[in-house]
């Protein structure tokens, strides 16, 4: 199947970026000013629309109460504000039935991607995209997903501590004759066990750095530990969206 315009705007914008509408409360906790920071965001699936009474919980913290989106696909999180200069690093994970896991990246309680909001594709659309163009097993109840995206052609990617890729074609649908990036730029990697992973990016024997810049900031990106390119926090049964890896040429 050729991919649908609307999933080359997840790769590109993430599909649920700033529509322009206000995000709407959802009714979160009591958020104490001086000790934690709302992140709010609309929920949409692969095709922008709202995605109602989607349960937002944080896997890396479970102390911090879960919100519900409401009617029109809005919530709000209160995150607590690290002290001194530590730089908190969290996920989100929105999850509904009928729809795909998706998680989202957050750092001192904004998301990683500037004006990214979370996207829960519907599980059909999941089971083409992932099951059968690009062979994955879906759903999974012990392994997740990653899109990786913004990579030059050539590029190879590997995850760990284990997992699998699959590159997109120039029309952005999942090739699994691929060995390494199309034109289009974008990787899924699937198999993944649940967990912060390390993702590393090569081209012509180099290994890519984390992120993309824009007006002098890194986004989209979890800063490597190691000698990765990135990390990133999968959910079984989750697509995490909107890694950026950036390889120079």
């Amino acid at each position: 199947m050729r991919m649908p315009a609307s999933l080359c705007l997840v790769i590109a914008c993430a599909c649920g970026g700033d529509t322009g509408q206000p995000h709407v409360d959802a009714g979160p906790p009591p958020v104490d000013a001086a000790t934690t920071a709302p992140w709010s965001a609309m929920v949409t699936d692969e095709t922008g629309s709202a995605v109602a009474g989607a349960q937002a919980c944080v896997p890396t913290d479970t102390t911090i109460a879960c919100a519900t989106t409401d009617p029109t696909g809005a919530l709000t999180i209160a995150f607590p504000i690290p002290a001194g200069s530590a730089v908190d690093y969290e996920a989100v994970s929105v999850a509904a039935p009928g729809y795909l896991t998706g998680v989202t990246l957050i750092a001192n309680s904004r998301a990683v991607l500037g004006g990214y909001d979370p996207v829960a594709w519907t599980a059909d659309y999941a089971a083409q995209i992932l099951g059968s163009d690009a062979g994955f097993a879906v759903p999974s109840t012990t392994t997740g997903y990653v899109l990786v995206d913004s990579l030059v052609p050539g590029a190879v990617a590997t995850i760990a501590p284990a997992g699998s890729a699959v590159y997109l074609d120039g029309s952005g649908t999942p090739d699994p004759t691929l060995v390494a990036t199309s034109t289009s730029g974008g990787v899924l990697l699937g198999n993944v066990p649940p967990g912060r992973v390390a993702i590393t990016v090569t081209l012509n024997g180099a290994t890519c750095v984390g992120g993309r810049t824009g007006d002098g900031t890194v986004a989209g990106v979890w800063p490597a530990v190691g000698s990765e390119s990135v990390d990133a926090y999968v959910v079984a049964g989750g697509l995490t969206e909107s890694v950026y890896v950036h390889c120079p040429q």
